[in-house]
C-alpha cells in the first residue's frame, strides 16, 4: 500500500452496513494512513455506482480505476464507465475480466499495463 500511495491517491468505497467497519479495518491493519478518503454507500442510502461517482467528485479525481471483487463492483463501474480490476482473492467468483490481480502486490503492474495499453 505504501508503494501504491506514493504514486496514486487511494480510496475505499464500500457497501458495508456501517462506516465503523472501515474504520476498524484502518486501525487493525494499520493501513488507514495510505487512504485519502472513504465512503460507505449504505450510510448515504445510495448505490455503489453513485458512491463511486461521489468520491470521484468530492476528491476532484481526473482518472479513476476501481479494484473490486464482486459482480456488483464490476456492474457499478460499468454504469459510470471507469476501468475495473478484479481482486480474484476476494469474496466473488472469477468475473472473466480483462484485468485482474491474484494478490495486492500485482496491482502496480496491472495499472501500468492498463495505462500503456
Amino acid at each position: 500500500m505504501r508503494k501504491l500511495n506514493e504514486i496514486y491517491n487511494l480510496f475505499i468505497v464500500s457497501n458495508t452496513d456501517r462506516k465503523e467497519y472501515i474504520e476498524a479495518f484502518f486501525t487493525t491493519s494499520k493501513l488507514g494512513k495510505y487512504f485519502s478518503d472513504y465512503l460507505v454507500a449504505s450510510e448515504l442510502n445510495i448505490s455503489k455506482s453513485e458512491a463511486i461517482k461521489k468520491i470521484i467528485a468530492d476528491n476532484k479525481l481526473v482518472k479513476s480505476i476501481y479494484v473490486g471483487d464482486t459482480i456488483k463492483d464490476l456492474e457499478a463501474t460499468k454504469l459510470i464507465n471507469i476501468p475495473f480490476i478484479q481482486a480474484k482473492y476476494g469474496f466473488g467468483n472469477d468475473l472473466k475480466t480483462s484485468y485482474y490481480i491474484d494478490s495486492i502486490e500485482e496491482l502496480p503492474g496491472v495499472i501500468q499495463r492498463m495505462m500503456f495499453k
